[in-house]
């Protein structure tokens, strides 16, 4: 009982401390999701980025960061491994405020490797990247035994059903 009291009288405590934050305060209190990567004196912004990279979350980054910048201190695309069979995209889109709603300002997509082709451009404050990694197998000899053993049970099934 008086555990359950004091862990109340804690939640009731700690939740006005905690409302009054803003979002980048409460993310800086989670360090697994905010990194920064800016140098004493330097002036900066805030960009998140999310999906298949290997650290996702909220970035504090200098004034002038290129895209390709922030993918590579995001740990790039987690594309997995590749097999003969398999095909693979990467799609890179970054997402910018535009007054009404965020819209997307770029929009890159790699099959089967990630290439720096196009043009490079300056993140800006708000800014959101997204990284969607798509890998499709192929059919191999295993796929096509199981459609046939199927089909053939079917058929079976069928001839058992009508008698003939």
């Amino acid at each position: 009982m008086r555990t359950a009291l004091i862990a109340a009288l804690l939640f009731f405590v700690a939740t006005p401390a905690l409302a009054q934050l803003s979002d980048f305060e409460r993310s800086r209190r989670n360090t697994a999701a905010y990194f920064n990567y800016a140098e004493e004196g330097d002036v900066t912004m805030h960009v998140s980025v999310w999906g298949a990279v290997r650290y996702p979350g909220l970035y504090e980054v200098p004034i002038g960061t290129q895209l390709s910048e922030l993918l590579s201190i995001a740990g790039g695309p987690t594309v997995g491994e590749r097999t003969r069979r398999s095909k693979r995209t990467v799609t890179i889109k970054l997402f910018r405020d535009s007054g009404v709603g965020r819209s997307v300002i770029y929009e890159q997509k790699a099959k089967n490797g990630v290439n720096a082709t196009g043009r490079d451009i300056q993140v800006m404050n708000g800014d959101v990247l997204g990284v969607e990694a798509v890998v499709k197998q192929g059919l191999s000899w295993r796929d096509l035994f199981s459609v046939i053993t199927a089909f053939a049970s079917v058929a079976l099934a069928v001839e058992r059903i009508t008698g003939k």
